[in-house]
């Protein structure tokens, strides 16, 4: 996955859609969390789906409980790497800059 046109890593844009995915979202919940856009989401829903972090019920997706640790463990490297300035973005809803 390579950074895209908002300077974004694509593991970034999949951490954003797990966590629109939380308590279950349709595909233009998830684009919009993400910033992105539909094809974009697309494509990282079809990988989610198939390594098993989303799950689909009733025409809206779910993070599974892989994606949720998916989630866990990007927002733990992030801290590493970025020290508690990345937690409190995380808080807010933001995200520290990865790169």
């Amino acid at each position: 996955m390579t950074e895209n046109e908002h300077g974004r890593s694509g593991l970034e844009i999949l951490k954003d859609i797990l966590v629109a995915a939380q308590s279950g979202a349709l595909k233009c919940h998830m684009v919009y969390h993400a910033n992105s856009n539909f094809k974009h989401v697309k494509s990282y829903l079809d990988l989610a789906l198939k390594r098993g972090l989303l799950r689909m019920q009733g025409g809206r997706f779910y993070t599974t409980p892989k994606g949720s640790e998916f989630v866990a463990r990007f927002i733990e490297l992030q801290i590493l790497l970025y020290g508690q300035e990345a937690e409190e973005l995380e808080h807010k809803g933001e995200v520290a800059p990865v790169g």
